[in-house]
């Protein structure tokens, strides 16, 4: 029965120009989305991947549930932001995703200079992602991007040395 209604109601839209009555079906539509919501949504479909058909980014669910820093979400929305300009070509998606990309180095160097968070698995996980950023909005293999994707590359490693054998303790550092 509430099958049917819910069918009822997406079948029949209501036109300003129809009046409605307190038992006419009505449209019921979703609140709009942000674009903080499709990016990270746009990452989880297309790195995060599934149990069956794992992404690169396939820790990151782990990572958000058990220490969601700003550094990581805001490197999740700069990485979708930019993924997501690259495909629709949308100007506005890119500069969204530069400020994104702003936002999550800000972050990312605040949780650095802080003795437990440098070592924490979500700020990792924000420098991986800052480099994958750099490879998403790259426009050619340019001398300027690899060393940018390198010191990126060059800092998650000095953060995997600073972690040491402690980081095998978690199930995301290992």
């Amino acid at each position: 029965m509430k099958a049917q209604a819910r069918a009822t109601l997406s079948r029949k839209p209501v036109t300003t120009d129809q009046p409605t009555s307190p038992n006419s079906p009505v449209d019921i539509l979703p609140p709009p989305i942000s674009h903080d919501e499709r990016a990270m949504s746009h990452v989880f479909t297309y790195y995060v991947g599934t149990v069956q058909d794992q992404g690169s980014l396939w820790y990151l669910p782990k990572l958000l549930t058990t220490n969601p820093s700003s550094a990581l979400q805001a490197t999740i929305k700069a990485v979708g932001l930019a993924s997501m300009a690259r495909v629709q070509k949308l100007p506005k998606l890119r500069r969204a995703a530069g400020e994104e990309y702003s936002l999550a180095l800000r972050a990312t160097n605040e949780a650095l200079r802080d003795e437990v968070l440098a070592k924490s698995d979500s700020t990792l996980g924000a420098v991986i992602l800052l480099g994958t950023y750099e490879m998403i909005t790259s426009e050619a293999k340019s001398s300027e991007t690899m060393r940018s994707w390198m010191n990126h590359v060059q800092g998650a490693t000095s953060l995997l040395e600073l972690r040491g054998e402690e980081q095998l303790d978690s199930e995301s550092g290992q």
